[in-house]
């Protein structure tokens, strides 16, 4: 199921406007922040990260250059957020990125959330894990 649908872009690497990636431990999933921060620090977009790994997500802090101030970190158990949220921010481009951490997701949502990605050009992904790694 990764790398659902590539669309050519200016940057260096193609964009997969929707990733499923499997995670397994607090490493990996601090690989993907960063990578993913990394990869849209040039758009001067947000990149909305959406019940990230505490602990995985404080390896943004060690990146010098990262401007902080668009990364933005939604818990849903203190802030619901629907998923038609999701896919308006994934419509709307206001995002570069829109990152989904161990979200309970249909097959069929999967399919709307890489249709509403590639619409709004925003990279949609979803890290999944066996077990909670918080």
């Amino acid at each position: 199921m990764n790398n659902l649908t590539t669309v050519s872009t200016t940057a260096k690497r193609p964009i997969h406007w929707l990733n499923v990636k499997s995670i397994q431990e607090v490493s990996q999933a601090s690989l993907q922040y960063v990578d993913i921060c990394k990869r849209h620090a040039l758009d001067k977009k947000w990149v909305l990260l959406v019940n990230p790994e505490g602990e995985a997500i404080a390896a943004l802090n060690d990146l010098p250059h990262l401007d902080k101030s668009k990364i933005l970190k939604v818990n849903t158990t203190k802030t619901p957020v629907s998923f038609d949220n999701i896919k308006s921010a994934l419509c709307k481009g206001n995002c570069s990125a829109v990152v989904l951490c161990n979200p309970c997701l249909k097959q069929q949502e999967i399919a709307e959330l890489q249709k509403y990605a590639r619409l709004g050009k925003t990279e949609c992904v979803v890290l999944t894990n066996n077990k909670t790694i918080h």
